[in-house]
């Protein structure tokens, strides 16, 4: 009877063991989960200075190593602004300026798409908790209540919370906590495309993603959010910078929205605005939106002039 009752425990032991072991290296496979890790390990580093936040245009559009060491690219595949506000109370003291990326498609939204609960229960899972700043930010972007998610208290998440005291622990076990250069890679140039995409599926791509009609009038409806983000920055001594990410030149606007943009841009010079939806033509995609090698160079070269 003993004999057959540790065998069940040690099932049971090796089970558990073993299907968090896997979840721990889930943190180094290469998915958008894995690399909520990298980028939460990378804002635990004193001597990072400038930070850039964004979606995964913004992965695929900048090199950091052509800016100084402490130049981050935190950009990452879905990540909207909703996202990118988890991360500024993160921000360490030794950072000196955070520039936001943002498409025009989150500029004209009236409210913000709230973010994906499997995403939130993964920064949960990595000990994450959002502080007072950042919930009255979610909140009011997303109208939802991000502290009282129903499925917060249940088993799904519990387990998630277990499981992630279990990859912690063994990370501090195997001493996994600080970033390899392998993973320093990935916060310098952590470009995910690499081969355009033929015309005709580009084509596609925007009929599916872009807007059904033209774009006209450009109305800044998130400027309440990055007025509170300078402030909150402002109050610690970090400069906030905001670019607005290109767009592919067979996506429809009006001469009109430019206009309109580059005025508002002009008459608010405090808020540090940076239109680059212009900057790139057709040659430099990949895709509908992912800019390719030589996007990279621009954009690179560009917001090199934001840096310096």
């Amino acid at each position: 009877m003993n004999s057959l009752f540790k065998t069940i425990i040690s099932l049971f032991i090796g089970i558990i063991l073993g299907y968090n072991l896997v979840s721990n290296f889930g943190n180094y496979y290469p998915n958008d989960f894995s690399r909520i890790k990298v980028i939460l390990e990378s804002l635990k580093i004193e001597e990072c200075e400038v930070v850039l936040l964004g979606n995964s245009v913004l992965m695929n559009g900048v090199d950091a190593n052509r800016f100084s060491e402490n130049t981050y690219n935190l950009g990452s595949s879905g990540k909207g602004l909703n996202e990118s506000f988890l991360m500024y109370q993160e921000i360490p003291k030794s950072v000196k300026h955070v520039i936001q990326f943002v498409s025009v498609d989150e500029l004209l939204e009236e409210k913000l798409k709230p973010i994906d609960k499997q995403v939130i229960l993964n920064y949960y899972s990595k000990g994450y908790s959002p502080n007072q700043f950042t919930l009255s930010l979610l909140d009011s972007a997303s109208g939802e209540e991000f502290d009282n998610i129903e499925f917060m208290d249940n088993f799904r998440f519990q387990r998630i919370k277990f499981q992630g005291s279990i990859n912690s622990f063994f990370r501090s076990v195997f001493q996994l906590n600080n970033l390899s250069n392998e993973k320093f890679k990935e916060i310098k140039n952590p470009f995910i495309y690499t081969d355009d995409l033929e015309e005709s599926i580009v084509d596609e791509l925007i009929k599916i993603h872009g807007p059904k009609t033209e774009i006209i009038d450009f109305k800044f409806n998130q400027l309440h959010f990055f007025l509170k983000s300078i402030l909150y920055f402002k109050n610690r001594g970090v400069s906030y910078s905001i670019v607005v990410l290109p767009l592919h030149p067979k996506i429809k606007y009006t001469p009109n929205f430019q206009n309109n943009l580059n005025d508002f841009i002009a008459q608010n010079p405090d808020l540090k605005i940076y239109n680059f939806s212009q900057l790139l033509v057709e040659k430099d995609f990949i895709d509908h939106a992912h800019p390719n090698a030589r996007g990279r160079e621009k954009m690179t070269h560009e917001l090199q002039k934001i840096i310096d």
